[in-house]
This record gives C-alpha cells, sequence and structure tokens, in this order.
C-alpha cells in the first residue's frame, strides 16, 4: 500500500481535512516525489488550521485512520523518510535554516510548516531580547509615590503593583479577569510613564478588532472622566489631555496595505512610540503577534493586556497564555505559571522572561458573578451548574422545542415586555445602538439548529412578528446587522454590529457607531446595499462577540458534541456579560466543555525559557 497515495485520496474521499490542506499535500507530493513527505504537510496544514502551531507527529504515527486497516505511518520509517528529504529542515538557532523549506521537524517529532515555524522562532527571540533590554530611564521611583496616592486607594494593592511594574521593563503583561480594572490600571500607568519620562510621552493603544478597539476607547474616555474628578486639582491632572481617547485596529497600527497584502511598520520601519498597548491579546495569534513585536521600537515600552482564560485566536497560536506561562517576576506582581496550569513555580530561569502583572480583585458593581467565573475557569462544573441553577439562570435545553420556548420567553412573551421592544420602536439611533448591548445571545457553533445561524433566524421570525415597521427589503425597523468582512475605505471591520431603521419615507438606513479610530461619537450610516457582506446579529457566536461586553448573555450549547465546546470557550462567553447570564445546554455537555481544557500545540513557552 502506497501510504501517501491511498490516504490521500482516503481523506480527500471523506473529506477529513480541509481542500486547501489537501491540495497543498498533493502539490508538495508532485514535487517531492514522496508521499511520507506530503502526509507529513497535511498533518502540519490541518494544526494550523485547528489553532496550532505544530503536529505531533509520534502522536499521529501508526494510528488507524478507516475502518479498512490504513494508518498513518510507524513513527521510525517516517521519521527517516522525512530526515532524509530535502523538503524538510531541521530546528535551528539561525532562521536561514527554514529557507527554501516547506516544513520543519524538531527533535521530538513536532512539525511545523516552516512559515509557522519561522513566526514562532522569531518571536521567541524578540520576547528574550526585550526582556533583556534595560527599562527606560526616568526619575527614582519612590519620587512618584506621592502620585501613587493620589492615584491608587489604600486596597488597590494589585493594581499599584502592577503600574509600577511597568517603570522597570519594556514588555508587561497585564492579566486578570473581566472587572478587574486592566483599563483602570492601564490608564493610571501611563500616568505614572509620563511622571517619570517627565515630558509628554508617545502612546498607541490598539486591539486586535475594531469592536475591541472601540470597547477601549469608550472605557478610556469614561476613566479619564473619573480620574478627572479623583484628581481634582491636583497638577498630575493636566497630563490626562495628553493621553489618547482612542485606540484602533492592529492593522491601523501596523499601517496594513491590502492592495499590496503588507504590513508597513516592522524591524525596519517601526512605529513612532513611547508606548504600545494592546489590549484583548488573548485574541492575537502568532503572526500577528510577531509583526507587533517587530514594530515596536527597541527603546519602547509594550504593555499587553488579557486575559489568558479567555479563548486564544482563531488563527494559529495561544500567544498571551504562553507568555504568561513562560513569565516570571516578584511575587507580589505575578502569578508565574497561571492558574490552570497548577500552582507549583517554575524552576529557576536562566534567561529574562517577561513581567506578568496578574489583577485578581473584580470591581465591577455587581461582583456576585465571579464565583461563577472562577468556577468556570477552575473546570469546576458541579459548583459552576448550583450557581446557575441558584440564579435561576440555568436551562436544561435538550432538544429544539426547549431552546425555542426559552426564545420565546425572553423575545416575545405572552405576556410583559421583550428583550427587544425598546428596540423595535427606537427612533435616535444613539438610543438603537445603546439597546443592542443590553442583552446579547451567543451561541458555541455557527451552523445547525443550536447554531448562531439558525438562533438568529428564529429570533428575526419573532421580532418581525411583533415589529409594526416591517421594511421593504423584507427586514423590519430594529433588525440587528452584523459585519461579516472588512471594508477599510467604509472603517466597518468583521464583526461590527449595527442597527437597521426606516426612514419616514420607507427606505432603509443601518447605522454604525462612531468607529474604531475616531473619538467620533455620532452613528454612521449608510445604505444596507453599501455594507459588506452581513448577517443577522441578534445571535453570534463566542468568537464574534470576543472583545466585546452585554449587561445579560445567554450561551446555547448543542446537545450533541463537538470539537470546539471547551472551558476557554464557556469562560470567554459568560465573561461577556456584567450583570446577568443564562445557560442553554445540557448538564452533561455543559460539564463535558467544562473538562476539556484548550491545549494547543507548540514551543513558544520552552523557546522563551531557554528550553529549545
Amino acid at each position: 500500500m502506497n501510504p501517501g497515495n491511498d490516504l490521500l485520496a482516503a481523506f480527500a474521499e471523506a473529506e477529513a481535512f480541509s481542500p486547501l490542506a489537501l491540495h497543498l499535500a498533493r502539490w508538495i507530493e508532485a514535487r517531492s516525489g514522496d508521499p511520507h513527505v506530503a502526509l507529513a504537510v497535511l498533518a502540519a496544514a490541518a494544526a494550523e488550521t485547528a489553532g496550532n502551531a505544530c503536529a505531533e507527529l509520534p502522536e499521529l504515527a501508526g494510528t488507524p485512520v478507516f475502518p479498512n486497516g490504513s494508518a498513518w505511518p510507524a513513527w521510525s520509517e517516517w521519521r527517516q523518510r522525512l530526515a532524509a528529504s530535502a523538503w524538510v529542515g531541521t530546528e535551528d538557532r539561525n532562521r536561514a535554516a527554514a529557507a527554501g523549506k516547506a516544513l520543519i521537524l524538531a527533535p521530538d517529532g513536532a512539525c511545523y510548516l516552516a512559515r509557522v515555524w519561522r513566526d514562532e522562532h522569531a518571536l521567541a527571540e524578540a520576547v528574550r531580547e526585550r526582556c533583556a533590554g534595560a527599562a527606560p530611564p526616568g526619575t527614582e521611583d519612590g519620587a512618584h509615590s506621592a502620585l501613587l496616592d493620589e492615584l491608587f486607594s489604600a486596597d488597590d494593592t494589585d493594581q499599584r503593583a502592577a503600574v509600577l511594574a511597568a517603570l522597570d521593563t519594556r514588555l508587561l503583561l497585564l492579566t486578570g479577569p473581566p472587572g478587574s480594572g486592566k483599563t483602570r490600571t492601564l490608564l493610571r500607568a501611563l500616568m505614572l510613564l509620563r511622571a517619570r519620562a517627565g515630558r509628554r510621552i508617545d502612546v498607541r493603544l490598539a486591539a486586535p478588532t475594531g469592536k475591541a478597539a472601540q470597547r477601549i476607547g469608550e472605557a478610556l474616555r469614561l476613566g479619564k472622566q473619573q480620574l478627572r474628578v479623583q484628581l481634582g486639582d491636583a497638577p498630575s491632572r493636566a497630563w490626562l489631555e495628553e493621553l489618547p481617547d482612542e485606540a484602533m485596529t492592529l492593522h491601523r497600527l501596523l499601517e496594513y496595505r491590502p492592495s499590496r497584502r503588507e504590513f508597513m511598520r516592522n524591524a525596519q520601519n517601526p512605529v513612532s512610540a513611547d508606548v504600545i498597548a494592546v489590549d484583548e491579546a488573548s485574541m492575537v495569534d502568532l503572526a500577528m503577534m510577531r509583526r507587533v513585536f517587530d514594530a515596536t521600537p527597541t527603546t519602547a515600552l509594550l504593555m499587553l493586556a488579557g486575559d489568558p482564560d479567555q479563548l486564544a485566536s482563531v488563527e494559529a497560536g495561544s500567544v498571551l497564555a504562553d507568555l504568561v506561562r513562560a513569565g516570571s517576576s516578584k511575587p507580589d506582581v505575578v502569578t508565574p505559571r497561571h492558574g490552570y496550569q497548577g500552582g507549583a513555580p517554575p524552576p529557576a530561569l536562566t534567561v529574562p522572561a517577561p513581567r506578568v502583572a496578574r489583577l485578581l480583585r473584580t470591581r465591577r458593581s455587581d461582583a456576585s458573578l465571579g464565583a461563577l467565573f472562577e468556577a468556570v475557569r477552575a473546570g469546576d462544573h458541579a459548583s459552576a451548574i448550583t450557581d446557575l441553577r441558584e440564579r435561576g439562570a440555568w436551562q436544561e435545553t435538550a432538544d429544539r422545542a426547549a431552546l425555542d420556548r426559552y426564545l420565546r420567553q425572553q423575545v416575545a412573551p405572552d405576556q410583559g415586555a421583550g428583550r427587544f421592544d425598546a428596540l423595535l420602536s427606537a427612533e435616535d439611533p444613539s438610543a438603537a445602538l445603546a439597546e443592542l448591548s443590553h442583552w446579547q445571545c451567543l451561541c458555541a457553533l455557527r451552523v445547525g439548529t443550536f447554531g448562531s445561524v439558525a438562533v438568529a433566524a428564529r429570533i428575526e421570525a419573532l421580532l418581525r412578528g411583533r415589529s409594526a415597521r416591517p421594511t421593504r427589503d423584507g427586514g423590519f425597523h430594529g433588525r440587528a446587522v452584523l459585519v461579516e468582512h472588512n471594508d477599510y475605505g467604509k472603517r466597518l471591520f468583521n464583526g461590527d454590529v449595527g442597527v437597521l431603521l426606516a426612514e419616514p419615507d420607507g427606505s432603509t438606513r443601518v447605522w454604525f457607531g462612531g468607529g474604531e479610530g475616531t473619538t467620533q461619537e455620532q452613528p454612521r450610516a449608510f445604505a444596507l446595499a453599501e455594507l459588506p457582506a452581513h448577517s443577522s446579529a441578534f445571535a453570534l457566536t463566542v468568537h464574534k462577540a470576543q472583545g466585546a461586553e452585554f449587561d445579560a448573555v445567554t450561551l446555547v450549547m448543542p446537545p450533541q458534541d463537538a470539537r470546539v465546546l471547551g472551558r476557554e470557550l464557556i469562560y470567554t462567553a459568560l465573561t461577556r456579560a456584567r450583570h446577568r447570564v443564562d445557560v442553554c445546554a445540557t448538564e452533561p455537555m455543559f460539564a463535558a466543555g467544562l473538562a476539556r481544557p484548550q491545549a494547543r500545540r507548540g514551543r513558544l513557552q520552552e523557546r522563551i525559557r531557554g528550553e529549545l
């Protein structure tokens, strides 16, 4: 049996891998003449699609694939063939060794697409170099004790420690659960850095998506208003006006040019800044994070803020979590081996590592969700379900009928107002957009009976029956619209949500918030035909909602198991809520999801720690 041709043909017939991965494997086989190389390429490409940096070939080797007895090649033979192939490179600290290779094979059998290996290798080098660099010069820390007292109350010990950590490093990881005050801490860190520099500092704030950038901009403007009141007539209050009121997407920060498919900011042409702060850093993939490090000046402080317990990036890598696990710092600032890795501290490091400032105390006005979030983060399904049942937030939905009953109760109840009644009657675009932040239905899947497409369609059907203002395009006044593709010219980005409103003459316009990269608060209007590809926003996948917050959230999980159902997905969904969560699921699937923490494959942590 030819292990390559037979398996590739079987995989193609069974649609076991993406067409792109199969095409790449066939292309490599035609040119290398070796089916073993083609199968390794297929495994590495499939691993990348699943979010991993590499494929673990020894785990695949020899395992059966189909009932007919066909299996992946035995590891001894597979390794020999790969080692002899000119298409396969080996681990080497010299990145040039990967030039012209399709794959990189590590001694332990980890197999990378060469492009992904270069990203991981280069990012690890950049992290180590940045951590080894000296902190920017400035005045003595003790000179700022009065400012610290102005910025923090006596019990803000974790935030105060995090701000001090920013003074003596060029890379700071600011982590913590939602509501722990990461934006609040960031703002105060910038104030202290301004005081240390003794001059105006150039600050760039960014986030992976337009939605996340808009949210951090709003949080910063609110935080500055509150801090103005707190500082009163203190001289430091004037520094607030020097700090930015807006954030931008990483693509805008790095000056992406769609027509050329390249970023203008890089190691040769870095961003001009004293401080670059990236929020929602858990969403940043391996390749993008490498570009961020490359484009950050060696003299600048890079701050990465986020929650490493949330979903990792859609693309390959779990970069923030890997950086946190690799990090080490002073005991009062850092939790070296993040919670879900166990409590044991890491062994002593032989190389400088990232500073990790972990915020632990929830500061939201409604802190009652904190215990639920912690139970979910820890994978304690019994405590989580008990908590949900006690607050009347557990909805057993073993079939479509049960889910439909819940949706009708929320959207079109027999008595009382539905969740979107105010939206259906809203006349002012700002008020209509504000209504969208009150409740959001989040689905673990996109397709299927319990997926976001079907659930959004059912919500729309219920709302259409309640709407007194249907539109000529088949929609209705108050319809929530989700942008699915970027339109840089219109500043509309994948994940942006708008609302369709009917005009007195019967025409319609879709209204969006001021947009990423602007302090403009007035909504912007577009004709429906002007929008890039879009769909209903009344139900979103959890991935689409990452970076957003809502007053209340409902998580919908299917009664059948699916690969994406994991602890990070559930945690991310529930922590989008400020005040209330509901879970529509079955107990077995909820428990199974919490018992399945994300375990992405890669070696970034080990490379940073000097273990490879």
